[in-house]
């Protein structure tokens, strides 16, 4: 009887011990990889560091960025041979002021970063203190191919913000870029701190 036991509790360990193999992490990338907080257009994505909306998308020839208060001088057009995608959003920091200098676009295997052609004031220059909204535009240069591919339909607007995002939470926007019909130019209105919250 004693030896049933011992036999029945070796087959529940190593039952037990394969199912922890096969449900491992395969790599150490695996082990470290970041947590992706999905949310599609409109919808509010929280994250540790940040709260991200995307209000609009937009497919564009050219952008009327006529809005620029810095000193000197700057075009008021921005051209290119590709298309515009630019997406308006509402971001709020929750612990510190963030940066968006590593936001991308991803088109099936192609990734788009945010332009830096956008002059100030940029969504960049006025992230804000924990829990003061901003408001602005982010415009990526994308191929004629890459919205023709099957793939623009699942595009994907990510918001890491940190160089390294091991382990980190990363906002992730799901967008259909499919259909976007595409306008002669498209006037980009300056990022604005949200009075109020509001």
């Amino acid at each position: 009887m004693n030896r049933l036991r011992v036999i029945a509790a070796i087959a529940a360990l190593l039952v037990i011990a394969g199912l922890a193999v096969g449900t491992a992490p395969t790599t150490d990338d695996d082990v470290v990889a970041p947590f992706t907080v999905r949310g599609g257009l409109g919808d509010t994505i929280e994250t540790r560091v940040l709260t991200v909306e995307a209000l609009d998308v937009t497919r564009a020839a050219s952008l009327d960025v006529s809005y620029f208060e810095g000193l000197g001088t700057y075009p008021s057009q921005l051209d290119t041979d590709a298309n515009w995608i630019v997406v308006t959003v509402r971001l709020t920091a929750t612990i510190a002021p963030v940066s968006l200098s590593n936001a991308r676009l991803s088109i099936g295997d192609e990734e788009f970063r945010a332009s830096e052609f956008l002059p100030r004031p940029s969504i960049n220059d006025l992230l804000a203190g924990p829990g003061i909204p901003v408001v602005g535009s982010l415009a990526f240069e994308v191929s004629d191919a890459a919205l023709a591919s099957g793939a623009a339909g699942s595009a994907e607007l990510s918001f890491p913000t940190q160089f390294s995002t091991q382990l980190d939470e990363i906002a992730t926007v799901e967008l259909d870029l499919s259909d976007l019909d595409s306008v002669a130019d498209y006037r980009v209105a300056k990022a604005v701190i949200v009075d109020g919250g509001e």
